[in-house]
């Protein structure tokens, strides 16, 4: 019974996934079928991705065309590459690509490189596709364009009257100085700048061309302006060398170098600080190629073939900038775009203000309460006195405690090793049928032991630290000699895991002072760590470099490695990375604690670099410097190395070979 009632359980599950799942398929191909159909517009870039105007200009783009848009981007970069075989190279890509993907609907061109492109090539790419172009400064260039079918755009012509009108307003009697790096005979800006000369009898008119001169002695002769001056700068990116600056950079430049007025014919030359004036807005030309665009997807003409350039640029101001000149709002044309403008609160935001007011009485009402807090509490200052400092005396305690016992544990190791090592003579001296067993019996107790020691030790020294009691016993000596003997007294422990341990230096002695004790517990750590986590038959690679007054020592890995998130951690005291049920190897987690500890004693640094299942790298950073009241230790090489033996033993013993 129980039986059939289960199987109808399962047949009755079984149905309700067979109409879910007939469910999600239904219903993924309504929603395919309920998709819009995208259009598929080609934008060409003159330049790349990190040219200042290409993300306003394409964000223009966007914004009128919408969603349902898939817009592909081909960038030709010809600020890096002008070459002709550039332009073959692309026309290569861009033939492959409509060759290889569904018709494109419009290809928009953003400057005048790539609509000279675009309509040099027109025939062979984009014949019945049409064009629409911004940021196109070249007259002759528009010109062509205008005259051709199916092709619409925007043009981008500084307003050079209409800042000139500007500047006489805001600074009548002045000389107004025209920057631009153009060759003077092929400037059509110049031209039209001097063409209102007569106009203007109230201003002198000069200018200075980059194309003529160095930007060094651009500066000398922006520091010779005077306050009779005023800047309209055009263009200033390139100078007679070819050195080129970028918008932000040029800005500033012309900035260090003078204080007279500068107005500029880009809206990014206010924001960088020039006083303003009718600018060119590359987010407006994109919003005006955009509703081209929308319209040709839409399948209707643009209302108009070609949107000059200064008829869309805007007056733009730099708030900050006029208050030093001491323009006033009502001086400037209505309707300007004003950067970092104080928000008029009372006129606009009403409700904000009482809303504050509210806000200040309630912050009244809270200090008061908070005042007569305040002084209930000063009784209980005393008690907090007396609390903290009970809590420092309990930390001392704890810290004399742990040291203590400690201290204690070590007497009882110290009996058991000499017990053991008398043990290991007997054997030796009387090998009898449980010859092996006893080695292995003895060799048990030693490595406990030695974890013993090592553990007490770390316990010790971190007491020591925190209490700061831990002091450097220094000597000059050659560390390079010392690293290298400690890894030698590693390679078998190495070996016992078929690891093979590389040593290399570029500098084979270098001297300074340090305390050769904490190195070598600094070097032993990172090579257990090393050994502990590596796999058999890999290496471990020991680097020691010299670096102007830095010596850097790395231990490098091919082991298991860490994931990014925990290196953060691995300094820190008791962290181990992997669970404490499943580690393969002991160890208290204060090692690396200790390790970082003594290395900002010397004043130096660690880093870690690792990637889950290529290895670890810790690279150690210490100063190279001497200590003049000490002399170079000759004997260490001699008497210390025994010592570096038993030491890599303690170090070792939390490792099962």
């Amino acid at each position: 019974m129980e039986s059939k009632k289960a199987g109808e359980s399962v047949r009755l599950i079984f149905g309700i996934m067979l109409f879910i799942i007939s469910f999600v398929v239904t219903s993924n191909y309504i929603i395919a079928d309920s998709r819009p159909e995208y259009k598929h517009v080609l934008y060409i870039s003159s330049y790349n991705p990190n040219f200042v105007s290409f993300n306003d200009q394409v964000n223009g783009i966007k914004k009128e065309i919408g969603d349902n848009v898939v817009l592909q981007i081909e960038y030709m970069d010809t600020k890096t590459f002008s070459s002709k075989e550039n332009e073959e190279n692309f026309y290569n890509s861009i033939k492959y690509k409509l060759k290889n993907y569904k018709k494109f609907d419009v290809v928009v061109c953003g400057d005048d490189r790539a609509l000279n492109f675009s309509l040099k090539h027109r025939n062979e790419l984009f014949k019945d596709i049409p064009l629409v172009y911004l940021g196109v400064s070249e007259v002759k260039l528009a010109s062509e364009a205008n005259n051709e079918d199916n092709v619409y755009g925007v043009t981008e012509f500084p307003s050079i009257k209409e800042n000139i009108d500007l500047i006489s307003r805001l600074h009548s009697g002045k000389n107004i100085i025209a920057i631009t790096d153009n060759p003077t005979e092929a400037s059509t800006e110049i031209k039209e700048f001097y063409n209102y000369k007569n106009e203007y009898k109230s201003l002198n008119f000069e200018h200075i061309s980059l194309a003529e001169i160095t930007f060094a002695d651009f500066a000398k002769r922006l520091s010779k302006l005077t306050d009779d001056d005023v800047l309209l700068v055009i263009y200033a990116y390139t100078d007679k060398s070819g050195n080129v600056l970028g918008i932000e950079e040029s800005s500033k430049f012309i900035l260090e170098h003078t204080d007279v007025p500068v107005y500029g014919v880009l809206d990014y030359h206010v924001k960088e600080g020039f006083i303003g004036g009718s600018t060119i807005s590359h987010i407006t030309q994109g919003e005006e190629a955009g509703k081209m665009v929308k319209s040709l997807l839409e399948g209707k003409k643009p209302k108009r073939k070609i949107i000059t350039g200064d008829s869309i640029n805007h007056y733009t101001f730099n708030y900050n900038t006029m208050k030093k000149y001491g323009i006033k709002k009502w001086d400037i044309p209505r309707g300007s775009e004003i950067y970092n403008d104080p928000i008029d609160i009372l006129k606009d935001y009403k409700e904000v203000v009482i809303a504050t007011i509210i806000l200040l009485i309630s912050l009244i009402i809270v200090i008061i309460v908070l005042v007569l807090y305040m002084i209930k509490r000063l009784h209980y200052e005393k008690e907090l006195l007396k609390a903290k400092e009970l809590a420092e005396n309990t930390n001392k305690a704890q810290n004399n405690f742990i040291s203590n016992i400690s201290h204690e544990l070590r007497t009882p190791i110290a009996v058991i090793m000499s017990s053991n090592q008398l043990l290991e003579l007997n054997i030796n001296k009387e090998k009898s049928n449980y010859f092996e067993s006893n080695v292995q019996k003895t060799s048990i107790i030693k490595q406990n032991c030695n974890r013993l020691i090592r553990l007490t030790n770390n316990i010790i020294d971190i007491a020591k630290i925190d209490s700061g009691f831990m002091n450097l016993k220094t000597k000059n000596i050659d560390i390079v000699f010392l690293i290298e003997s400690i890894v030698n007294s590693v390679v078998p422990y190495a070996a016992t895991k078929n690891i093979d341990i590389v040593f290399d230096t570029n500098e084979e002695e270098v001297i300074m002072s340090i305390d050769p004790d904490k190195i070598e517990r600094i070097i032993l750590n990172l090579m257990s760590n090393a050994i502990k986590f590596s796999q058999e038959n890999t290496n471990i690679y020991v680097t020691v470099e010299k670096s102007e007054d830095t010596l850097m020592c790395s231990v490098k890995d091919t082991g298991i490695g860490m994931e990014k998130k925990h290196l953060e951690n691995i300094f820190e005291r008791f962290t181990q990375i992997d669970d404490i049920m499943v580690r393969k190897n002991e160890g208290s987690g204060i090692g690396l604690s200790l390790v970082k500890s003594f290395i900002n004693l010397h004043g130096g640094d660690i880093k870690v670099k690792s990637s889950v299942g290529e290895g670890s790298e810790f690279t150690v950073y210490l100063p190279i410097k001497l200590d003049e009241n000490s002399e170079l230790e000759i004997t260490y090489e001699v008497s210390d190395m025994d010592a570096v033996v038993l030491k890599t033993g303690v170090e070792f013993s939390d490792i099962y070979f």
